[in-house]
């Protein structure tokens, strides 16, 4: 069963970035329909922005005096900012004590399906905030991250983190029959041997690392030849921006199709893209957020 509620846009905001987990209500009439394994959906009350959400458990007390007691307020809508300063009598605004006599009040945990979570550009610092107020790892990229994260919301289970040995091996003396050590990292050595292989334009570019990182076993000549076919390759492309630089990427697209547009129109687009479902990638209706 689905239920509506209207919702303030800060403490929407403070869902949708999943760092609120439990919602606090009047335990009325409306709320006691609610069952665990229910749908809620909120709107801002500000923009009509939805927000979908699972309920995993319901927390009935006398009143917000005895809830502030017993769940954690930073999962309330408190933050480490005004967590000293919380107190039942700010739900007074909302619920006067009469009718928290009358129904009584219930915490009502929730949490985001994984599609709704991951339909919305995040930062990694925002990854990482929703793994930290969760009890989830926090190391990795983005990819790792969200990856942890949708398991998590929708199993319950938390992946361990992904902990990668690099072996390390001695690297000196380089040849081109050398043969490519396995958990391959750049270092200066290897640097000096491409230069003098190839010349004083080498440098590490992201798709030659990832060549290498995957090739464990090959020659040293393998890599140089590899190398000189993906500067060829590049050669008259646009270059390739990795999926975690995606504002990057949004900038670069808005700018060609802008030509003389200011950098700040492009970044009020971008946060505008940003905000609302869907992929990242400049389109020319975003211009519209300029108009406003």
């Amino acid at each position: 069963m689905t239920h509506q509620m209207q919702l303030q846009p800060e403490p929407f905001s403070m869902i949708k970035s999943g760092v609120k987990t439990i919602e606090l209500r009047l335990y009325d009439e409306k709320r006691r329909k609610i069952r665990i394994g229910d749908e809620i959906l909120f709107t801002n009350t500000e923009n009509g922005e939805t927000l979908a959400v699972k309920v995993l458990d319901l927390y009935v007390f006398d009143s917000f005096e005895e809830l502030y007691k017993t769940l954690p307020l930073l999962q309330c809508g408190y933050t480490e900012q005004d967590i000293d300063s919380a107190s039942p009598d700010d739900m007074e605004l909302y619920y006067p004590k009469e009718k928290q006599k009358e129904y009584g009040v219930v915490g009502i945990t929730i949490a985001l399906r994984s599609a709704e979570f991951l339909s919305y550009y995040r930062l990694k610092e925002e990854l990482v905030q929703f793994c930290r107020a969760n009890g989830l790892p926090t190391s990795g990229g983005k990819q790792e991250l969200n990856e942890r994260i949708a398991c998590f919301l929708d199993t319950g289970v938390i992946m361990p983190a992904n902990l990668k040995q690099t072996t390390k091996q001695k690297v000196s003396g380089i040849t081109k029959d050398s043969i490519i050590e396995s958990g391959f990292v750049c270092s200066e050595l290897h640097r000096a041997f491409f230069k003098k292989e190839i010349g004083d334009g080498f440098s590490f570019n992201v798709a030659f690392q990832k060549w290498l990182k995957e090739n464990a076993g090959k020659t040293y000549a393998d890599a140089i030849k590899v190398y000189k076919e993906l500067k060829v390759a590049a050669k008259g492309k646009p270059k390739e921006i990795e999926k975690q630089f995606e504002y990057n990427t949004y900038i670069r697209d808005f700018f060609q199709d802008n030509k003389g547009a200011s950098l700040s129109d492009a970044i009020k687009c971008w946060k505008y893209k940003k905000s609302i479902q869907g992929h990242n990638k400049y389109e020319r209706s975003d211009l519209k957020v300029l108009e406003c």
